[in-house]
């Protein structure tokens, strides 16, 4: 068993805070599906957020398709931390001044063994059937995880996961809004 630690790293949805339902570049066009794919993309930044919900602010949060925002002061400790597996897009309309976090590494972890999960159908994502829907729970083969990788996104699933060292530096820069579920490994 392996003694690194993991976290899926999603937001905490609560009453009274302010939601973004987009991310929209120069054009005015909606570019929020852009992201979050595993992949870098090119854009005109910044782009700018469209409010869907009016509230208090957090430092941390998803769009309504799942592409994480945070406060920009994290940005220097996520290019210092995690350089090769995330493009910051900077995004204005909220403020101050945020990030889009369009996680680039894909990693190939889940331990089909020991998870509980269910999968897409035909009829539901003709383009992913046989990606992960929902985890009951999460085991992830710790050895199938690059040293380096920091953050990534689960292939077939894209979720979010985060190393101990990387949750640690965002709850050190006071990520409100971030939760952080541990893991299982195997």
């Amino acid at each position: 068993m392996s003694s690194a630690t993991f976290f899926q790293l999603r937001d905490g949805v609560s009453l009274g805070i302010l939601h973004v339902g987009g991310l929209l570049d120069p054009t005015g066009a909606d570019v929020t599906h852009l992201l979050g794919q595993g992949r870098p993309v090119e854009l005109t930044s910044p782009l700018r957020a469209h409010v869907s919900t009016v509230g208090r602010l957090q430092r941390y949060f998803h769009t309504s398709f799942d592409v994480p925002l945070a406060v920009s002061s994290l940005r220097q400790a996520i290019r210092e931390r995690a350089p090769d597996d995330v493009q910051l897009v900077d995004v204005v309309g909220l403020g101050e001044k945020y990030s889009a976090l369009n996680v680039t590494r894909v990693v190939e972890c889940v331990d089909e063994h020991t998870s509980k999960y269910s999968t897409l159908d035909a009829e539901v994502r003709p383009d992913r059937v046989g990606w992960f829907k929902h985890f009951e729970r999460l085991c992830i083969r710790a050895e199938s995880v690059p040293p380096d990788a920091e953050i990534f996104l689960v292939a077939r699933w894209l979720g979010i996961v985060v190393r101990d060292r990387f949750r640690a530096l965002m709850l050190a820069e006071g990520c409100d809004g971030a939760v952080f579920d541990p893991v299982a490994v195997s």
